[in-house]
């Protein structure tokens, strides 16, 4: 990154910040700290075919490295699978994080009393409490 910076800075750029760069380098070492773990070795390991882009410039090589970065972290599983296909529901996605939906709603554990109190506390609390403010 320090090499990207000072080009970037060559041309009148503003540098990459540290927490927009994902380390593919480190992200291997976690998954295989025996190594391996130089891109031709990574593409053996998780079965990427690299034979077409074997003869062509190192740059095309690179081609290849987007489904290596997809097993290192972990987005192809075809060996693990513990449900079938009949339970596998969509990712429903809040904000950055991917969320799976549970097919029915949990009944509550609330009893009539208990949402009564809370209903006579929140009342307590006037038209300017935070809690009116939530939505909730």
């Amino acid at each position: 990154m320090g090499f990207i910076n000072a080009e970037l800075k060559a041309i009148g750029t503003g540098p990459i910040l540290p927490e927009r760069v994902v380390d593919t380098l480190l992200l291997a070492r976690q998954k295989n700290p025996i190594g391996p773990n130089s891109l031709d070795a990574l593409c053996k390991r998780y079965g990427v075919d690299i034979q077409s882009v074997a003869n062509m410039a190192p740059c095309s090589i690179l081609n290849c490295w987007p489904n290596v970065y997809i097993e290192l972290i972990g987005g192809r599983q075809t060996a693990l699978s513990l449900a079938g296909p009949e339970t596998k529901r969509p990712l429903v996605f809040q904000g950055n994080t991917a969320v799976i939906p549970r097919p029915r709603p949990l009944a509550s554990r609330l009893t009539d009393a208990e949402r009564e109190a809370h209903s006579q506390l929140v009342a307590e609390l006037g038209p300017g409490a935070l809690w009116n403010k939530s939505g909730n």
